[in-house]
This record gives structure tokens, C-alpha cells and sequence, in this order.
């Protein structure tokens, strides 16, 4: 799961898929996100694109450092307080 600071359904309005784009490390991103199956595979291909670059580490699978990341921030956005995530 990967926190934003806003409610999708509010701002964008109930939908099965949004729309996404952007820019990770100066890198362009456009995608298509379909609730949570699509984020592992969505930050794999950003973490793929990223280590061809030489930007990030390429000695880990893609899909590895996805798993871990989103792990992670479903780990996050369970913290207790904000603190405890800055730290």
C-alpha cells in the first residue's frame, strides 16, 4: 500500500482504476493503478527502469525490493505516531 495525504475516492472519485503520473528520481512515470495488486508491480517496474539507469542497486530482483518496499510502508502508515516514522 503506498499512503497519500488525501482521500483517491473524495478528490478523484470512486473508480476501479486511477490513473498515475509523475516522476521518480527525475525518471517519468505514467501508469495505470488498479488498488493494491497493481502497486507491487507498479514500484518493480520504477526499481527495474531506476537500476538499468544505474540509479539504485541491480545485484536484487526488482520484485524483491517491491515486496520489501511496500512492506515497509504498510508498516509505516501503522505506526503509532510520526515521529516514530521519521526516526
Amino acid at each position: 500500500m503506498v499512503p497519500v495525504p488525501f482521500d483517491p475516492d473524495t478528490v478523484w472519485g470512486t473508480q476501479q482504476t486511477n490513473r498515475v503520473t509523475g516522476a521518480v528520481n527525475e525518471m517519468d512515470l505514467r501508469a495505470s493503478v488498479d488498488a493494491r495488486q497493481a502497486v507491487p508491480s507498479l514500484i518493480a517496474d520504477v526499481i527495474q527502469s531506476c537500476a538499468e539507469a544505474g540509479i539504485v542497486r541491480s545485484d536484487v530482483a526488482a520484485d524483491e525490493l517491491a515486496n520489501f518496499c511496500v512492506h515497509d510502508l504498510g508498516a509505516t502508515c501503522e505506526a503509532a505516531s510520526r515521529p516514530s516514522v521519521l526516526d
